[in-house]
């Protein structure tokens, strides 16, 4: 009979010391983002969480970890306090980790667990409506008599690897195709083009490399917003620390367009169990007439389309109109609320679900329906396009 407890982890400290389970937890999960490993969420939570409440729900059976949920605490409206995951808008710190054979009861001990906090309402984001597990773990939370509430959010884009790049190309839109050409043959005339990746990063070598990256953004419209990594305090050594990390692990991956020799497009990467995770993306605003984000995404692409080992690129994010040109298919993403049980939590969950939204309105916080682009590549994953052009070089 498998023995199976839950456990409570509440610092950083004690998280580093279930950080050889924690991550074989995540090789085992259906996570492929390495942020989501125990030094990187420490990582988060020393920088984004010092002071607040962090608790992680683990389940382990019979000495290994099946599950686990980090959450740290939080203020809505500065009075309420909720549980929230371990993420915000810079990287992702945590997310709900499973093992794809977890024993029967798992999810019911993370509800368990969840309705014995003492925050009258967790908001959980970034939820891949499809994934069976959130549908498990909300189905337990209802059997514990918990009030759960599902927002939908946005979508984010996936570009599946298939390995034939001639039908990905020709599955791309014509205008698409077209502005991809016109965008490398100007940009050809003006010097010598080309795709540089760094995925085998000596130490030394990570910081000036990094730095390069984010003097692109820099030079972009988030420099002139005041909004780009150099331009927040302690953001660029959050960074290099989080660099260093993946780097060791061999899952960062460092990409520039070059001109003649000079990087005027990066992408910051993380790559693991096959799937490339597009975490920042950027190109210096001088060369904007040329398209070089959506050359690098191209060069990129044909790239890995040659290459075996890799399956899977997700964009990250919100699925904006650029990226979804690109997209072969998406997730909606949600956003979980759940009130505990008692008669205090359900008011709670009412006043979330109606007072709050008229509130947001009165206040000039209007919410805007998420409508999500269209896929420009869907049909790459269904019949090939025939009789169309299959190169933009």
């Amino acid at each position: 009979r498998v023995i199976v407890k839950l456990l409570k982890l509440e610092s950083p400290c004690q998280l580093r010391q279930y950080a050889a389970a924690w991550d074989d937890l995540w090789w085992r999960s259906a996570s492929a983002l390495p942020t989501h490993r125990g030094e990187l969420l420490a990582q988060w939570l020393e920088h984004f969480a010092a002071s607040r409440r962090f608790i992680a729900l683990a389940v382990e059976a019979d000495g290994q970890l099946v599950a686990a949920l980090p959450l740290v605490g939080e203020r809505k409206l500065r009075v309420l306090p909720v549980g929230a995951q371990a993420t915000n808008c810079w990287t992702e710190g945590g997310a709900l980790l499973v093992d794809a054979h977890a024993p029967e009861g798992t999810m019911a001990l993370v509800a368990q667990g969840l309705c014995g906090l003492n925050w009258p309402l967790l908001s959980l984001d970034d939820i891949n409506a499809g994934d069976r597990w959130w549908g498990d773990l909300r189905q337990q939370l209802t059997h514990s008599q918990a009030t759960t509430h599902t927002v939908p959010r946005f979508h984010n884009g996936l570009i599946d690897i298939t390995h034939d790049w001639d039908g990905y190309v020709a599955a791309l839109s014509g205008n698409h195709r077209s502005a991809v050409k016109r965008s490398l043959k100007k940009l050809r005339k003006e010097g010598d083009v080309r795709l540089q990746v760094h995925s085998e990063l000596v130490f030394k070598d990570i910081e000036p490399l990094l730095h390069t990256a984010f003097e692109i953004e820099d030079r972009s419209w988030k420099g002139e917003a005041g909004t780009s990594i150099l331009r927040s305090p302690g953001m660029f050594d959050y960074f290099l620390r989080q660099s260093q990390q993946l780097a060791q692990w061999g899952q960062l991956e460092l990409l520039f367009l070059t001109l003649s020799g000079q990087a005027i497009a990066f992408e910051y990467c993380y790559h693991a169990k096959g799937v490339i995770g597009s975490h920042k993306i950027g190109y210096d605003a001088r060369f904007s007439k040329f398209g070089p984000g959506r050359l690098l995404r191209y060069l990129q692409l044909e790239r890995y389309f040659a290459d075996p080992q890799r399956r899977l690129l997700d964009t990250m994010g919100i699925l904006c109109e650029a990226k979804a040109k690109w997209c072969t298919r998406s997730q909606e993403i949600n956003r979980l609320m759940v009130a505990p049980r008692g008669l205090a939590a359900t008011a709670i969950m009412q006043g979330y679900k109606h007072v709050w939204p008229r509130v947001r309105n009165l206040i000039g916080r209007r919410h805007i329906p998420y409508v999500p682009p269209a896929l420009g590549a869907e049909v790459a994953l269904a019949t090939p396009v025939l009789n169309e052009p299959t190169s933009v070089a």
